[in-house]
């Protein structure tokens, strides 16, 4: 498995499914999401009914999709 990127050294491709961790609802959690971008760059969290809009300040760390099992 891959190791977590600091989004200080490095972000994931624009719109690539990634997990990330950041702060959500006031804890520190692990997400499935992408990066987007509109007026500023900002997250969105896929695993859940809707998406929740994470701001990039509360993002710390992302890693890739491990690839799925054969």
């Amino acid at each position: 498995m891959s190791e977590w990127i600091k989004v200080e050294e490095r972000l994931p491709p624009m719109k690539q499914d990634v997990l990330f961790c950041g702060l959500m609802d006031g804890q520190r959690r692990i997400a499935l999401g992408q990066m987007s971008h509109e007026k500023d760059t900002f997250w969105t969290n896929r695993f859940w009914v809707y998406h929740l809009i994470i701001p990039s300040r509360d993002v710390t760390h992302w890693m890739p999709l491990p690839e799925p099992p054969q």
